[in-house]
């Protein structure tokens, strides 16, 4: 419901904004590396919807959530690859980000530099 009223607010103050938000995955991105992750990225939350979806169809005998888990676990490498590619990236392309960097050590979880 609340998604409903995001997009009919958008709809009517900032449609740019809601255009650029509706156009995502591997076919937006301009880095051929970040195509590569996003399809990945993109398969596995496909994966995190259909794949208990079947086992709830075929009545598997595998719990449920350890199906989702395993997902999560095959998407972390290609979720890293392009947090790494991301921060390479901002700092080539971003002036100002490689001080940024050194100043702020903790960049993604607290107290994991």
């Amino acid at each position: 419901m609340i998604l409903i009223a995001i997009t009919l607010y958008l709809m009517k103050k900032d449609p740019k904004l809601l255009q650029r938000r509706m156009s995502g995955g591997p076919v937006a991105e301009k880095e051929p590396t970040q195509k590569i992750v996003t399809s990945f990225a993109s398969l596995g939350f496909i994966g995190l919807i259909a794949l208990p979806v079947l086992d709830h169809r075929w009545h598997a005998d595998r719990p449920r959530f350890v199906v989702g888990l395993l997902i999560i676990v095959a998407m972390l490498p290609a979720l890293i690859w392009r947090l790494i590619d991301e921060e390479r990236f901002l700092a080539r392309n971003l002036s100002g980000y490689v001080e940024y960097q050194d100043r702020v050590r903790y960049l993604l979880i607290w107290s994991v530099g």
